[in-house]
């Protein structure tokens, strides 16, 4: 397939999840326009001038959606995802980062390093499909539909912001407890993020981490 396996290229599969997921949901208000409004009867029976005018501008905004997607889609699988923001997540970890000025960073090696780590059986992943928190030897991951966090568990600093209640959720139908947890890094190229997991999975992220929360 076009993403490849996760488990053999996490990176590169991650890499192209986000992009094809920024292109396909670009497509969808112009999409919209065209199947659920211009389609239907009602569309064309109800037609005003307010309301000309306002499907006029919807597609425009939805053309230069759907345009910017499709551009950026480009630009980053045509320079092998350097311009992807995992890409410049990955090289802010690099050990030749700020030792040129005219070069910039290379992040295959800290991807080859992930990967490598991803693929051992002795990580802690959990979370849903659409948002998945990982932490293997040295790395503490976390992908969503869009965008992926990474950090270096020896840089990071961890703390319990919240905690919730569910009484139904779409893994059980027992009430469950979530919590969330903010993740730093002190290396400042790195963005802050959080992670969500379940209160029972706190005792087996402590036992992946170097560092209290």
């Amino acid at each position: 397939s076009y993403l490849g396996s996760e488990n053999q290229n996490f990176v590169l599969y991650h890499m192209k999840r986000t992009a094809l997921n920024h292109l396909v949901h670009s497509c969808l208000p112009i999409g919209f326009y065209l199947t659920g409004v211009l389609a239907t009867s009602y569309f064309h029976t109800h037609l005003t001038e307010a309301s000309v005018r306002f499907w006029m501008v919807y597609i425009v905004a939805s053309a230069a959606i759907l345009l910017a997607g499709a551009v950026r889609f480009v630009m980053w699988t045509r320079c092998n995802f350097r311009g992807h923001p995992f890409a410049t997540t990955l090289a802010a970890h690099a050990t030749d980062r700020g030792t040129s000025e005219n070069r910039p960073a290379d992040w295959r090696p800290v991807a080859a390093s992930v990967n490598a780590e991803f693929r051992a059986f002795d990580k802690f992943s959990s979370g849903a499909w659409n948002c998945r928190v990982h932490v293997t030897t040295n790395w503490i991951i976390k992908t969503s539909i869009y965008s992926c966090h990474l950090v270096h568990k020896s840089d990071t600093h961890l703390a319990l912001t919240a905690k919730q209640q569910l009484a139904f959720t779409v893994e059980s139908q027992f009430q469950e407890e979530y919590i969330t947890i903010d993740v730093h890094s002190i290396n400042h190229a790195v963005a802050p993020f959080e992670i969500r997991l379940k209160s029972q999975e706190l005792t087996e992220l402590r036992d992946r981490l170097s560092m209290p929360i």
